[in-house]
């Protein structure tokens, strides 16, 4: 299974519709971060705090920077390489760096939806 842009950008689009989608609601409730032994203990309120302590709010950053480590792995993947996570020395590849991609993307929309709901609260302030 190769992962495309297009399928990235298409994603991203229907992640996009979906925030848009449940604008009107007053708290969206997001899913959890996908469970990632080398991630640590990440929470919706780790990750708020984190935000607004390294980049004093904006979320964009942040999301920045999951987006260009996703195209990362997906071009090692594309690649048929492989990638090592040095702190836990372990080597993934195949089907496991497929399943990584696919866990950063949730890591990802987690991230958005968050950071939608950020923007609304700061709104109705």
């Amino acid at each position: 299974m190769k992962f495309s842009s297009f399928g990235h950008f298409a994603a991203g689009a229907l992640v996009l519709a979906l925030v848009v989608a449940s604008a009107g609601e007053s708290k969206a409730a997001c899913a959890n971060f996908p469970d990632v032994s080398w991630w640590g203990n990440i929470s919706h309120e780790r990750i708020s705090r984190y935000v607004q302590r390294k980049h004093d709010g904006d979320w964009i950053p942040y999301i920045a920077k999951w987006e260009r480590q996703l195209a990362k792995v997906k071009d090692v993947y594309d690649r048929d390489s492989s990638i090592v996570i040095r702190k836990r020395g372990i080597t993934l590849q195949g089907d496991a760096l497929g399943d990584y991609i696919t866990k950063i993307v949730e890591r990802i929309d987690v991230t958005r939806c968050l950071a939608g709901n950020f923007l609304k609260r700061s709104r109705s302030s």
